[in-house]
């Protein structure tokens, strides 16, 4: 039965239900880690905050910014 769960579901990734992830929480108002409650495939869609609790929409964490531009100093 478990194989079927697996193969129906995809099987035990991180990025499944039940999960964890970081992520920016804005009620802490800080990069936390969460607990994910829904997702669909790979993107993460609702997420409770493993600090305060609070249950929001996934945010990606403020310190991954990848499309910041390097600050240059005069």
């Amino acid at each position: 039965m478990d194989q079927i769960f697996e193969s129906h579901f995809g099987g035990n990734s991180s990025n499944s239900n039940g999960g964890e992830t970081d992520g920016y929480c804005p009620k802490c108002r800080a990069d936390t880690s969460h607990i994910i409650l829904e997702s669909y495939g790979d993107e993460v869609r609702r997420v409770q905050c493993a600090v305060c609790g609070d249950i929001h929409a996934f945010k990606k964490p403020r310190g991954a910014e990848d499309d910041a531009e390097p600050v240059s100093v005069t």
